[in-house]
């Protein structure tokens, strides 16, 4: 399957007209890709999310493959477009972007250094890129960097993206559940990149203080009673194929962004804010043992009125860590929800 899509280029030196001299230029240059073609059965289904409401009828699919998830395009709403953008683009333009951070008001076009660096929203800028890729006028060496840089896309998406059964289909991380377990919200699927921190922003991709993530390997956990509202019959459905597949505990970064979050909050007295971002900031530290002290830390010197709302959250993680190790039976397929 081919497709076409755009790639970001930095070049040091290039012709653009009006200008009298070569200039440092970012640009969108069109590729076209080739996408692996698969069966079906060399990336079998592995799960299957459903969520049934009033006004909302979605399902999700997910295939595995040599250690690898796959959800099917559009994912969450996004189109390949998206995707490339958000996974591609805006790394390499980061990337790119400090390269020439030194000369950034001589780079093409103005101003577009200062707001990639702010991680700032592109989409009014990608149009001046594209038309960029069509008017600058290459010597050897600009070809030379557009060569590399389309070399290195290619292998990205080769990675990213296949097409199984006339489908697209993008690589992902494990698919898992978040579930407020104290209001009648229901189970959410969740497909970020969990428990670890934005390359760019060094923010964790969630804000996760309320919500209790599960793996599908411990749906007997997810759907038990929520808290305030255990006569609650969620909307979301689980159907696990293979179980083999998936973690049997969830990422200990989870935890840690959980923590990460409680350590912005005006209660904490400076030794406590102190803990959790020496934390936070040491990924060489984490360690459920470590992560188990804080925990209690919070509960025994911060959050101690009975009732506390964070308290009740905290207690409810505390309880779960200490029931680590978590043993699943294994079947060959379950069913979850209503």
């Amino acid at each position: 399957m081919k497709l076409k899509v755009k790639f970001p280029v930095l070049f040091n030196s290039a012709v653009v007209p009006r200008y009298g001299e070569p200039k440092t230029v970012i640009a969108l240059f069109d590729t076209q890709l080739e996408v692996e073609e698969l069966d079906g059965a060399s990336a079998p289904v592995v799960v299957r999310v459903g969520s049934d409401r009033r006004d909302f009828i979605h399902r999700d699919e997910f295939r595995h493959r040599n250690g690898l998830f796959y959800g099917k395009i559009p994912l969450e709403w996004q189109t390949l477009e998206d995707i490339v953008r958000y996974r591609h683009w805006r790394l390499a333009l980061h990337r790119l972007a400090h390269q020439v951070a030194d000369r950034a008001e001589d780079v093409l076009p103005k101003g577009v250094v200062a707001k990639i660096l702010r991680d700032e929203d592109l989409r009014a800028e990608y149009p001046k890129l594209e038309k960029l890729a069509k008017s600058t006028k290459l010597a050897d060496a600009g070809i030379a960097e557009l060569e590399t840089a389309a070399a290195e896309f290619h292998s990205w998406a080769a990675e990213t993206v296949v097409a199984i059964d006339g489908d697209l289909w993008v690589e992902c991380p494990e698919p898992m559940l978040s579930v407020d377990r104290f209001a009648t919200y229901p189970a959410e699927l969740v497909m970020d990149d969990l428990g670890k921190k934005d390359p760019i922003s060094g923010r964790f991709h969630r804000a996760s203080v309320g919500l209790t993530l599960y793996t599908m390997n411990q749906l007997d956990q997810a759907f038990l009673p929520k808290i305030n509202a255990p006569a609650y019959r969620d909307t979301t459905t689980v159907e696990v194929l293979d179980p083999t597949v998936f973690q049997d505990e969830v990422p200990i970064g989870d935890i840690v962004a959980q923590l990460s979050e409680l350590s912005t909050g005006r209660e904490l007295s400076e030794e406590a804010r102190y803990r959790l971002t020496d934390l936070v900031s040491n990924e060489a530290d984490w360690s459920w043992d470590r992560v188990y002290d804080e925990v209690q830390y919070l509960l025994d010197t911060v959050f101690t009125q009975k009732h506390s709302f964070t308290r009740g959250l905290l207690e409810f993680e505390r309880d779960r860590l200490d029931a680590r190790p978590i043993s699943i039976p294994s079947c060959s397929s379950r069913r979850h929800g209503p």
